[in-house]
């Protein structure tokens, strides 16, 4: 962060075995989901939500050391930013919780609304974590226009 006293976070996440194998010991698949675990549905299709363009924020807040973010990567997950709240720090009920359920399917990529487009091909075995790659964080005004290719429509 260029804000002394503020951090910024990157991550990287692999999941440990293949989120879309079977669970033990019921032998059924529980797919993933949350605002980062639905990004693990096998699909090949990467969906970019809103995001927010900082230098327009920054300009519009006062230009301040601080910006407060309005997008909440509409479009690129299911439903909206305030159906994956938990009522408490180690809740695990919200709209979409996966917790404790003996079966259930990925999300319909097709309802999606954000932009569609082929996910960045990884290396490794099918299944094996090196090929469930996720990253997150902040890019920011850095556009990308032209440089992926759009997902095939389905």
């Amino acid at each position: 962060s260029t804000v002394p006293g503020k951090k910024q976070i990157d991550l990287s996440l692999a999941p440990l075995r293949d989120p879309l194998g079977p669970q033990p010991p019921t032998g059924k698949m529980v797919a993933p989901h949350g605002l980062i675990g639905q990004s693990y549905d096998g699909d090949g299709i990467a969906v970019d939500g809103k995001q927010d363009k900082y230098k327009d924020l920054w300009k519009a807040q006062g230009g301040g050391h601080e910006i407060v973010t309005q997008a909440q990567a509409e479009g690129a997950i299911e439903g909206e930013g305030d159906d994956y709240k938990m009522a408490d720090f180690f809740g695990t009920d919200f709209k979409y919780s996966r917790f404790a359920v003996a079966e259930a399917p990925v999300r319909d990529v097709s309802k999606l609304t954000g932009m569609h487009r082929l996910a960045r091909p990884t290396t490794g075995a099918p299944g094996s974590a090196s090929t469930w790659k996720v990253s997150s964080g902040t890019i920011g005004d850095d556009e990308r226009e032209g440089q992926n290719e759009p997902a095939p429509s389905r």
